[in-house]
C-alpha cells in the first residue's frame, strides 16, 4: 500500500468494489484489500434494487449491469432445483404464481395481484411473510446493545410423499440462505455505526414506508 493512499477499503465485495470505482472516478486515491483469493461460491449479492441502480446510473454503469443480468423475458425463468421442487411438490417458489384461491379469505381479501409487496411487519419485533402454501414468522428479541436474538419459524403444508418432502427441503435451504444474507446486512450496519465511521444511516423507501405503517397502526390503536 502506497503512502499516498487516501482511503483504505477492506473487503472486495459488491459494496467495496463499487466504492473503489466511485472514489476512483472522483479522483480519490484508494487501496482495496481482500482476504479471500477468489470469489466465494455463493455470492452475498444476487440482485440490485432501485437505490443501487440509481448509484450505478450515476457512475455510468447501469447499462453494463443490466446487460449482465437476465433479460426481461427470462426474469421468471426457474432454475433446475426450483423446477424439481415445483414439479414434485406444491408451488412454494416462486412465492406467488397467481394461486389466489389457496390463500385464506382473510389474507388479501381483495385478491390484489401485488399484495405481497406491501409492508407485512405489524409490530416492532415481529415480521410475517406469506407465500404460496407457506408463511414465515420472524421475531426479534433485543438482548443488549450489541446482541439480538432472532427466531424464524417456517410453516408449510404437510408433505404426503417424497416429492413434496424434497420441495420442503429446497425451500428450507433457500430460505436459510436468504435469511443469512439479510442478517449479514444488519450486522454490517451495526458494525459501521458502533465503530463511529458513520453516525447515522439514510433510510430506504421501504423503511420510510414501514415508519408510515407504524404511524397508521398507532392511530388505529388510539381510536
Amino acid at each position: 500500500m502506497g503512502a499516498d493512499t487516501e482511503v483504505l477499503i477492506v473487503g472486495a465485495g459488491p459494496v467495496g468494489l463499487t466504492l473503489a470505482i466511485d472514489l476512483g472516478q472522483k479522483g480519490v486515491r484508494c487501496t482495496l484489500i481482500e482476504r479471500k483469493e477468489a470469489p466465494q461460491f455463493l455470492p452475498k449479492m444476487e440482485r440490485c434494487n432501485a437505490r443501487t441502480m440509481e448509484i450505478f446510473r450515476r457512475m455510468g454503469l447501469a447499462g453494463k449491469i443490466r446487460a449482465a443480468g437476465l433479460s426481461n423475458h427470462n426474469v421468471a425463468q426457474l432454475t433446475a432445483a426450483e423446477a424439481l421442487a415445483i414439479k414434485y411438490g406444491k408451488r412454494i417458489i416462486p412465492a406467488f404464481g397467481g394461486e389466489m384461491p389457496v390463500l385464506p379469505p382473510g389474507v388479501n381479501p381483495s385478491r390484489y395481484e401485488h399484495w405481497a409487496f406491501d409492508v407485512v411487519q405489524f409490530y416492532p419485533n415481529a415480521v410475517f411473510l406469506f407465500g404460496s402454501n407457506w408463511h414465515i414468522e420472524i421475531f426479534f428479541g433485543p438482548i443488549d446493545v450489541d446482541h439480538t436474538e432472532v427466531v424464524q419459524d417456517l410453516y408449510y403444508y404437510r408433505p404426503k410423499n417424497a416429492g413434496e418432502r424434497l420441495s420442503h427441503q429446497f425451500f428450507l435451504s433457500r430460505g436459510r440462505q436468504v435469511f443469512l444474507e439479510d442478517m449479514n446486512t444488519l450486522e454490517a450496519q451495526h458494525g459501521v455505526l458502533s465503530s463511529g465511521v458513520l453516525s447515522h444511516l439514510q433510510l430506504s423507501q421501504q423503511e420510510m414506508s414501514l415508519m408510515h405503517h407504524y404511524k397508521v397502526s398507532r392511530e388505529m390503536l388510539d381510536e
